[in-house]
């Protein structure tokens, strides 16, 4: 009897919510003449306690004067407050130009890829967002708006540089580069970063998880064609060995001078850089780390470091 009624209540609180964000589609179109289409994960057999942001089309007339902006707030507030989750697929079909641009739009708006080997195969959606953390009495859990305040970054300057494997990075000034992961391994490893000495990666300037995604701050690196040239260069040299970039402290610079000539002192120094890198990674308990020159840059005082903790084996 206990659980028919535990049952019943629950169909009643999951009916409110869904009248409830039917109601405030029907407001906000009214309130900013958008189309939108909000669909409850429970109508569509899926899941409980989520819905699906299907269409938000804003009229020509009133693009670029922040309406998306103000209406994906309010639904994300309606979210936040009643602890639901949003899913969604960014698409073209409505006007937009640029999957990437909505990926960003979205993405500062606390939505995270969902893929990788965190996904979540509940959602079918590309993109999902979960409720700001809830407080615990006594502890103080940071939330995607306190991170944000506490480092001066403003959401809406966030500037998008690409995707990796794990998740996505963005631009946030003053030199810096706000990591969003959906893998716990390299959260942890940047954990290590910033209680170690690991001079040969991006310092880490603070990290945070926050709903489920981790927010590592790092420094800006910055990337230069003649270090991918040196890089293809050292991958000859060790080619000639049967090495691979990680192990290329074994490389014997006595016995390539002796069959193929001199080593060019630039490529000589970018390999003893490279060495140091993958000293690192060792280091850091990654014995063979897939180091690619796209996962290399340069600080502000030229040294070579890595930009990702690539945690990919051979």
């Amino acid at each position: 009897m206990r659980r028919k009624l535990l049952a019943a209540l629950e169909v009643v609180v999951a009916s409110t919510w869904e009248n409830e964000l039917k109601t405030l589609a029907t407001n906000l179109e009214s309130e900013f003449g958008v189309v939108l289409e909000l669909i409850s994960y429970g109508e569509r057999g899926d899941t409980a306690g989520a819905f699906e942001i299907s269409s938000i089309v804003v009229p020509k007339e009133h693009r670029k004067e922040g309406v998306g902006g103000k209406v994906m707030q309010r639904v994300i507030d309606f979210a936040d407050d009643r602890n639901l989750i949003i899913g969604l697929t960014p698409s073209k079909d409505f006007g937009a130009t640029s999957i990437n641009r909505l990926r960003n739009f979205y993405g500062k708006h606390g939505f995270v890829r969902n893929l990788g080997r965190n996904k979540d195969f509940l959602f079918r959606d590309a993109m999902i967002r979960r409720p700001k953390t809830q407080k615990v009495v006594g502890e103080e859990k940071p939330t995607l708006e306190s991170f944000y305040a506490k480092h001066g970054i403003d959401p809406e300057e966030m500037g998008y540089l690409g995707k990796g494997e794990n998740g996505e990075a963005y631009l946030v000034g003053d030199g810096r580069v706000l990591k969003i992961s959906s893998s716990e391994t390299e959260f942890k490893y940047a954990l290590e970063i910033t209680k170690g000495n690991y001079p040969d990666f991006a310092t880490i300037l603070d990290t945070a998880e926050i709903d489920r995604a981790y927010y590592i701050l790092q420094e800006e690196l910055e990337q230069e064609e003649k270090d991918e040239y040196l890089f293809y260069e050292v991958s000859s040299l060790l080619d000639t060995q049967g090495l691979h970039t990680p192990y290329i402290g074994h490389f014997d610079e006595d016995d390539y001078v002796e069959e193929h000539g001199k080593i060019d002192p630039d490529v000589l120094k970018f390999m003893n850089e490279l060495d140091s890198v993958a000293t690192d990674y060792r280091r850091l308990g990654i014995e063979a780390p897939d180091i690619q020159p796209d996962n290399l840059g340069r600080d502000k005082k030229g040294k070579l470091k890595a930009f990702d903790i690539d945690t990919k084996r051979r």
